[in-house]
């Protein structure tokens, strides 16, 4: 490059470590206490690097260390079997010109969304106890959540938690832990949530003898990719532990077909799909939670 060839400017990418090596010497670098540099003809151990860079910080991901050799070769190192478990075959020699590397712990998000104060994403990575109650206590659920009915939408298995039940009566059996990438969505009373392929996402009012077609037309209609034949209706059920899923058809005055005479209940969750949809259901409806969420349509 510095001769004028552009050719190895290389573009860097999100996750990319550049390393310029030092000629006879062993560096660490990353999250150590204190970045150190080994200048010494002579191989060094893992464990002694470590030493004299003062350990290491506690957003080290030690699982995913890895040493960098002059030759563009990388050796991985599991310092986090080596610390906490003793496993010594992880405490691997480093030459002259190895540059080992701590990475930061990627965050271990979950999304907090509906009835809340602080709907957010929240990284668990620091946090030892992360029970659904103490989630969902510090993230401040207002005078309107409906506290009976915490959905965690988990993969493909949403679960349904009476945290109320907790709260009140000391109801701990169903206090589970929180996982990285689970949305938490803490619905409001006397309220119902429309999401897919209508005209205005969001939440709604509920009212008794209420249907998936009345509160489509409150949401401004169906787009054009509507599938009108095959709308979810997802409720919360917390004797179960899990949700309700109902499919039912809005109809088609145009061809004459009346709609199903789905009555929907509180907390319900109204999906309208596009009629080629690219995805599972469960994935549908993650996207549209975490969207939903970010711009604040449940609030």
């Amino acid at each position: 490059m510095k001769e004028g060839d552009i050719s190895e400017n290389k573009v860097l990418q999100a996750g990319d470590v550049l390393v310029i090596n030092e000629a006879r010497s062993i560096s660490v670098v990353g999250e150590v206490n204190s970045p150190a540099t080994f200048r010494s003809g002579e191989s060094v151990r893992v464990l002694q690097v470590l030493a004299n860079a003062q350990g290491f910080t506690q957003k080290a991901d030690l699982a995913e260390a890895r040493v960098y050799s002059p030759d563009g070769t990388m050796r991985p190192v599991d310092i986090e079997a080596l610390w906490e478990k003793g496993d010594q075959s992880q405490n691997i020699e480093l030459f002259p010109g190895d540059i080992l590397v701590i990475p930061e712990k990627k965050p271990e998000t979950v999304l907090l969304a509906g009835a809340i104060e602080q709907p957010r994403l929240l990284d668990i990575a620091g946090i030892e106890e992360r029970d659904i109650l103490r989630i969902v206590t510090l993230s401040g659920p207002t005078k309107m959540a409906d506290l009976r009915r915490v959905t965690i939408y988990r993969q493909e298995n949403p679960i349904t938690v009476d945290v109320k039940a907790m709260m009140d009566e000391g109801q701990l059996a169903d206090n589970i832990d929180v996982e990285p990438g689970d949305i938490v969505m803490v619905p409001e009373k006397e309220t119902l949530y429309v999401l897919g392929a209508v005209g205005v996402q969001g939440k709604f009012p509920w009212e008794p003898d209420l249907t998936a077609l009345d509160v489509v037309a409150r949401s401004g209609g169906l787009s054009e990719t509507a599938n009108t034949e095959e709308v979810h209706i997802l409720r919360p059920d917390p004797e179960a532990k899990k949700w309700q899923h109902i499919v039912v058809s809005i109809g088609d005055y145009k061809k004459g077909i009346p709609p199903d005479e789905a009555i929907l209940e509180p907390a319900d969750i109204v999906y309208v799909p596009p009629k080629k949809p690219k995805k599972s259901l469960m994935e549908q409806l993650r996207d549209l939670l975490w969207i939903g969420a970010t711009m604040r349509l449940f609030r």
